[in-house]
């Protein structure tokens, strides 16, 4: 099922927009996440799309009809909340057995049944009930009677928000292959990032009921077009240093605002467009610096020493202090050790840029986009 929405907005109460001007169209088959903080319309947008909320102003089109006045019975979607709503006294047999009942499709139920108990791993819970089942197992029965509906739009809000790590990397893997074999339309709202870039062909990010920027989420990753969005997107925080841009006869470049962050070297190799002059950026470093190298270039540099340790393994990082800010390193075992003051570098390529006023990415290369501004 093609999913169209068209400028949509929602209103809880007058004056007051939970949804805003969302635009956007999702292929038949397409998977696609929704990304966003709490509170951000994640789950307002499905409920709109369910038609257990009526939007204020848009349309929402399934395969190039108007359904935004059609009720959710008529629109022949699924959707599941977080919690798995499973009845106290059905058995998973007769979970499964209702959401085949309420199927779209219902030649070769008894196919189907078997493909959803053999891929969800559900032949020895058949006649258990809720009570009897842990968690993960919950989550499977919900799921499983979600699909056995073959509707050909599947919504799903945080499905595996209860699973431990291992448990949402199979179950990740057997819905991806479930709603491929069904030709499904997937949407799914999650805060995880891998649970993003393994359901989602794409991922579109929601900020104040706003779609501000949506792609495959890789590419979003490592080009995001607002501080929102990295800071949504990163595992672990980037550190910010605001600067000033100057330009004297010779070039236009950005020094620190704060005095106890002048101690950055190689800002000076970043040449901004003139038009950035007296303007104040930000610059995000992410928590990859590493002891300086001679052989890399370009870099900026910035001295400390290791205050502290952080995470284990592959995830180990240390923290320096530097001037208000406290940036994230990755020590070598001679700088853990000894805790001695070194240069801490990151290539001027990984770091990210962003005007302060607006949020927006900005290219220190390309002119300050005065619109933009404007928008903002």
């Amino acid at each position: 099922m093609k999913v169209e929405l068209d400028d949509l907005g929602f209103q809880r109460s007058p004056g007051r927009s939970v949804i805003r001007g969302i635009s956007i169209s999702i292929a038949s088959g397409e998977r696609c996440a929704i990304i966003g903080r709490s509170g951000a319309g994640k789950t307002t947008l499905l409920r709109l799309i369910a038609g257990l909320d009526r939007p204020t102003s848009g349309t929402i089109r399934f395969d190039g009809r108007d359904v935004s006045a059609l009720p959710p019975h008529l629109r022949g979607v699924s959707l599941a909340f977080q919690n798995p709503a499973l009845l106290p006294h059905a058995t998973v047999r007769e979970h499964l057995e209702l959401g085949l009942r309420a199927s779209v499709d219902r030649s070769e139920p008894s196919r189907l049944f078997t493909l959803l108990v053999d891929r969800l791993e559900l032949g020895d819970l058949l006649d258990r009930r809720p009570a009897e089942l842990s968690g993960g197992q919950r989550t499977r029965a919900a799921l499983g009677r979600t699909l056995a509906s073959r509707r050909r739009l599947v919504m799903l809000d945080e499905p595996f928000q209860a699973l431990d790590a291992p448990a949402r990397v199979a179950l990740r893997e057997i819905l991806v292959d479930l709603v491929t074999a069904l030709g499904q339309t997937l949407l799914v709202v999650t805060h995880d990032l891998a649970d993003a870039a393994a359901l989602g062909s794409r991922s579109m990010i929601i900020d104040g009921g706003a779609l501000i920027q949506v792609g495959p989420t890789q590419e979003l990753v490592e080009d995001p077009n607002s501080s929102i969005v990295l800071e949504m997107l990163s595992s672990r925080p980037w550190s910010r240093i605001p600067l000033i841009v100057e330009s004297d006869s010779a070039r236009t470049s950005a020094r620190a605002i704060d005095p106890s962050h002048r101690g950055i070297a190689g800002l000076d190799r970043v040449e901004f467009h003139s038009s950035w002059s007296g303007r104040r950026v930000v610059l995000a470093i992410p928590p990859e610096l590493r002891a300086a190298d001679e052989s890399r270039s370009p870099e900026l540099r910035i001295p400390g020493e290791i205050e502290r340790i952080e995470g284990i393994g592959f995830e180990t990082r240390g923290v320096i202090r530097f001037g208000s800010t406290s940036l994230r390193v990755a020590p070598n075992r001679e700088s853990r050790d000894r805790e001695m003051r070194v240069d801490w570098a990151i290539p001027i390529s990984e770091c990210r840029w962003f005007d302060d006023s607006t949020g927006r990415r900005c290219r220190p290369e390309s002119p300050f986009d005065l619109d933009a501004a404007h928008a903002n």
